[in-house]
């Protein structure tokens, strides 16, 4: 548990507190860098939605996706389990959509396909929830936005306008999900280390070194 200045919400709840000491900006937000990050899934998600509102799949992707920045948002600035939770299985769910969204016209048998997709999600969902161990949620969301990139990698395109999104995809996308998620995890299994680097190098760089902001 990182260091707390005594906070608004306090007692913390959550199963998972990330490495930046908690309450140093305002007693009324925990973490406030992480929180503040999704200001930026918020927008992207409001405007997907804007944009694609005709299309289903799509606008269900981006109410998903809208639905993590809005959970995260509430979990980092309380650390309350119920929060967590509204942060960590729309991850999930969300991962799980674009997977079918991507998969789903390539596919021999797509009611079968979306039946599959649906138990496994909720088959994770509920294994998250008994046994209540991060290290569930970590894999299957790296497991599932890895099979995302690759069905999108994989698929054939004709439009050189899809062309021209799946060659940014592979040469910016991919490193920056392999960036992000590397951040994530130093930030999760080395934050003494983080910690003392921040003191070392003060405010306002030691911001930079909030890893899990940069996820």
């Amino acid at each position: 548990m990182m260091r707390s200045h005594g906070g608004y919400w306090d007692p913390q709840t959550s199963t998972v507190d990330w490495c930046e000491s908690n309450y140093t900006v305002t007693r009324y937000c925990a973490e406030a860098i992480n929180a503040s990050t999704n200001i930026l899934f918020l927008y992207l998600g409001l405007k997907g939605i804007s944009k694609y509102r005709h299309d289903p799949i799509l606008l269900i992707s981006y109410i998903g996706y809208l639905t993590v920045g809005i959970g995260s948002f509430l979990f980092h600035t309380t650390l309350k389990y119920s929060m967590q939770l509204l942060d960590e299985l729309p991850m999930i769910w969300t991962a799980s959509i674009l997977l079918y969204a991507s998969l789903s016209r390539s596919v021999a048998y797509p009611a079968r396909f979306s039946t599959g997709i649906t138990v496994a999600t909720v088959g994770i969902t509920v294994f998250y929830l008994y046994f209540a161990i991060p290290e569930i949620l970590f894999i299957s969301f790296g497991v599932l936005l890895v099979a995302v990139l690759i069905a999108n990698l994989l698929k054939k395109t004709s439009e050189s306008s899809d062309k021209k999104i799946v060659s940014k995809m592979k040469w910016i996308g991919i490193p920056m999900l392999a960036f992000g998620f590397a951040c994530w995890m130093v930030d999760r299994h080395f934050c003494e280390t983080l910690q003392v680097w921040r003191e070392a190098v003060g405010q306002p760089w030691a911001t930079l070194l909030e890893l899990h902001g940069w996820w």
